[in-house]
């Protein structure tokens, strides 16, 4: 937060003045595992004492005699023969393997929630098997690079850049007339994808800001003796290893299994041929066009601006339609729900000649058909002891062109209980969600908690105007819907679009038959709130139930087809027509790089922002503030009437307010945001990258925050509501008891609190609102550094002549006083080093001093009663010692 901050950073300061900075040891990160390090010996397959993939093994016992190895294995052949011995499991290459490229994709089979869920896909790799006299290497080839073979551009590339060996296995039977090897598939049984680290538990954020630096997070280890192949099944095309790998790991650190010392995680590996390219052509990106990009560098040519080829992933239609395979883990009634979300992108793909792209099935009665396999692209159902996710979508390309070749989809059962009883369990309010960034080919996309808890909120909503069950329960599968149709396009290809919320005018969305008709969003890669109208305003959709126009637009720029085009240049032309339409309202696009998903409170751009609506955000804000506090007032009238218990009415109470919150985040992309555009260079429509947003917009996103947020009005709850949020009694596993059971209404109102200052005077907003000045013609045309400092100086102390000040609000008043003492006592360089533009001790003092006459004016109100009286004559004595004490600094 910005004040823990400026404290930290102020006393930091004030000991380095006593004592000698150079004294003191510099705190040294432990490095994070390498998932490329080559696996230890200890991750050997059982009982194989000579195919440890260890490179340090010494000396390389001798290859047996290759028929007598073989003669009592089990063989299956295929692309790759695999020979079973007992519990060991290896690979019997032949000499043309040797040097010849496979894809390697890793998957989770079997998982335990958090991090670690069943159809989570790892980045694919390329790898190829290379002989150094009695062992075998395993290459990771660096497919990020690229010239022409035996030109001077691939000689410079081979000195420049370099692959990574992921392991060394001896060869433990060679057939010296053949040329064929055997090797141990040891890779398999190592934690190649760092499972350890995703195992362990992160540390409370509370313990973590007690040190400079954390190394103390509990660890899980591989244990190879309880680890082995569980299954391979060898194909033509593809060979699949299922692989049970037991981990050691800390007492209690695991909920989901009943002994840390010995979970077990499921991996799926896929070995496959890289597909020919004689049928695909790949697609060249536009930045316009929001698609996952496989990103090359081609050294071939250095007339060009940049050597980047980016491709867009996408399927290859002339292979035949993509089909899903509904997992019978999906309970029954939900998989038509789910077959009629993915169903939707016909609708896309007609217009551009694939009337049948998408197709779904039931996953085969039949016990040898494998939901891993590569060749099936699969919905799964997983249950999450506590979720974090509503869905997830993940797919496996080719890294070389950028073609799809699998994709998996997993939802979370568990959050449709939670959106159907109307609250989620442990909502941080006052953390600020982000998500990593992508790695490698491959975006993995969680739609994230929130989606559920907004919707959760909603199915209060149904509840308190006395909505049946059924229609709750439909309202739920509604929501499915909008999941699947969102995850399912992340698996054609397409990336998030957040500037897809502002098509359509509240008015509109709050119209049931303009909704059923044209949806809520221009395209289903928003993440959309639910659509919650207050109390006697009309109801329109809830959710997102169709695709959008920019759903069709960006389904033609990926899959339409030209018929002259039979390279990727020629294609150029054609894909340039349709992204030049990208200026067009419903083609707007911006995602995960322009907003707070990516940037968190660098995000700067109010028009993309996740879980917003409405072509005015600004009244999607003051609608989601009435509708969160109408629900709040009659909350404590829902609870009584059913019986519920009341430590549910407490979760109740925490979702509803999850709403309230989102709603300040939003609006506070206004204070030192900037309108963005992605329109090239003379395109029709198109304007400059960044536009100041009005001065007035700011003023009035600020009076919402300071409405709600910062003003004596804002957080007034009945003590009936208070008393009434009991917590959970109960005491076994996977429960403890909460450290307040009573509300603890103080801390929780100030966090919000403080969560919006960190928000408005994060260093990067406050920079910004520097920088707008210089940027505009007139410096009034935008918000200033100075406003942000009076306009929050003038909300907070909005009740500085009353007789009394409630206790909430005295507790701002002295944090915000806190915070303007930071910033006045800060030296110059200790601003600077983080990153506070120069005046922000200037104006800090400015206000200071302002707010002292009229502290001595509201002392003089005899009616005051005695805590406000005292809390003024505090907050007067740390004006005057801040004042002195700059004083005393400047002499």
């Amino acid at each position: 937060m910005v004040l823990s901050r400026l404290l930290l950073a102020l006393g930091v300061w004030l000991a380095t003045c006593a004592f000698s900075a150079s004294a003191q040891p510099t705190p040294t990160p432990s490095p994070a595992p390498s998932p490329l390090a080559s696996p230890s010996a200890s991750a050997a397959p059982l009982r194989a004492g000579t195919a440890s993939p260890a490179a340090t093994e010494s000396p390389v016992p001798k290859p047996v005699a290759y028929d007598a190895f073989v003669k009592n294995a089990k063989r299956q052949s295929g692309l790759i023969d695999v020979l079973q011995k007992d519990d060991d499991v290896f690979l019997d290459l032949s000499a043309a393997q040797l040097g010849h490229p496979y894809i390697v994709a890793p998957v989770i089979a079997g998982g335990v929630g958090g991090e670690i869920f069943a159809g989570l896909v790892y980045p694919s790799f390329l790898i190829e098997f290379k002989r150094i006299g009695k062992r075998v290497l395993w290459i990771n080839l660096n497919s990020n690079y690229s010239a022409t073979p035996n030109s001077p551009a691939q000689a410079a590339l081979d000195i420049s850049v370099a692959d990574s060996v992921l392991a060394s296995t001896p060869i433990v039977a060679e057939n010296e007339e053949t040329g064929h090897i055997v090797v141990s598939a040891a890779l398999f049984l190592s934690d190649f994808e760092n499972l350890g680290h995703d195992l362990s538990p992160e540390p409370p954020r509370s313990a973590q800001a007690l040190t400079l630096s954390f190394s103390g997070r509990p660890t899980f280890t591989l244990d190879p003796s309880k680890s082995y192949i569980e299954r391979v099944k060898v194909l033509p095309a593809n060979v699949e290893f299922l692989v049970s790998l037991a981990f050691n790991g800390p007492p209690d650190a695991v909920v989901a299994a009943p002994d840390p010392r010995g979970v077990v995680v499921k991996m799926h590996y896929s070995v496959l041929e890289l597909p020919k390219a004689d049928n695909y052509v790949p697609r060249l990106a536009d930045d316009r066009v929001g698609f996952a990009i496989n990103a090359r560098k081609d050294f071939d040519d250095d007339n060009k601006p940049t050597p980047f080829v980016r491709y867009i992933e996408r399927w290859n239609m002339d292979k035949g339609p993509v089909t899903f395979y509904l997992s019978n883990e999906i309970p029954e009634r939900y998989r038509p729900v789910v077959r009629r979300a993915l169903l939707q992108w016909n609708s896309a793909f007609a217009k551009i000649g694939y009337p049948h792209a998408v197709q779904v099935e039931n996953q085969p009665d039949d016990p040898a058909w494998d939901p891993d396999d590569i060749r099936y692209s699969t919905i799964r159902w997983v249950t999450s002891e506590q979720p974090s996710f509503a869905g997830v979508a993940s797919w496996v390309v080719n890294p070389l062109t950028g073609e799809i070749l699998h994709a998996e989809i997993v939802l979370d059962g568990e959050v449709v209980r939670s959106i159907k009883r109307g609250y989620f369990d442990e909502i941080a309010l006052t953390e600020h969600a982000q998500v990593a960034a992508p790695s490698c080919s491959m975006l993995d996309c969680s739609y994230m908690e929130k989606s559920a808890e907004l919707a959760a909120a909603g199915s209060l909503a149904l509840a308190m105007n006395g909505d049946s069950q059924a229609k709750r329960e439909q309202y739920a599968e509604q929501w499915l819907q909008s999941v699947v149709l969102h995850e399912s396009g992340h698996t054609l290809g397409l990336r998030h679009n957040f500037a897809g919320s502002t098509l359509y005018a509240l008015s509109q969305l709050h119209d049931r038959a303009f909704t059923q008709a044209h949806g809520l969003v221009s395209s289903v890669m928003e993440y959309t709130p639910v659509n919650l109208s207050p109390p006697g305003k009309p109801q329109g959709d809830y959710f997102q139930l169709r695709l959008g126009p920019y759903d069709d637009w960006a389904i033609r720029y990926g899959y339409a087809k030209f018929p002259r085009a039979t390279t990727t240049q020629d294609e150029v032309p054609s894909l340039r027509a349709i992204a030049a339409e990208s200026t067009r309202p419903e083609y707007a696009y911006g995602s995960d790089e322009d907003a707070e998903i990516w940037l968190g409170p660098d995000a700067m751009d109010p028009m993309i922002s996740t879980f917003d609506l409405s072509r005015d955000p600004l009244e999607f804000d003051a609608n989601q503030f009435t509708v969160a506090s109408a629900l709040v007032a009659r909350l404590d009238h829902l609870y009584p009437r059913d019986g519920r218990a009341y430590d549910q009415e407490r979760a109740a109470f925490l979702t509803i307010m999850r709403t309230y919150v989102g709603a300040a985040q939003l609006s506070a992309k206004y204070i030192g945001g900037i309108y963005t555009s992605r329109a090239h260079r003379g395109q029709a429509g198109g304007g400059a990258p960044f536009r100041a947003i009005p001065r007035a917009q700011q003023r009035a996103a600020f009076d919402l925050l300071s409405q709600h947020i910062f003003s004596s009005h804002a957080f007034i709850f009945s003590p009936a509501l208070l008393n009434d949020l009991g917590s959970n009694r109960f005491l076994h596993w996977d429960s403890e008891p909460q450290r307040r059971p009573d509300f603890p209404v103080t801390d929780f109102v100030g966090a919000i609190q403080d969560q919006t200052l960190t928000q408005l005077f994060y260093p990067d907003v406050m920079m910004r609102l520097a920088d707008e000045q210089l940027k505009v013609n007139d410096p009034h045309d935008t918000m200033s550094l100075a406003d942000l400092f009076g306009w929050t100086q003038a909300a907070i102390w909005d009740d500085a002549g009353a007789a009394s000040i409630a206790p909430l609000h005295r507790n701002l008043q002295r944090r915000w006083t806190s915070l303007l003492a930071a910033f006045a006592l800060a030296p110059s360089g200790l601003v600077e080093q983080l990153g506070y533009p120069d005046d922000s001790p200037a104006l800090a003092r400015l206000e200071l001093s302002t707010l002292a006459p009229r502290l001595q004016r509201a002392l003089a109100n005899p009616a005051l009663d005695v805590p406000t009286r005292a809390h003024l004559a505090d907050i007067a004595h740390r004006v005057n010692e801040a004042l002195t004490a700059h004083t005393l600094q400047s002499q």
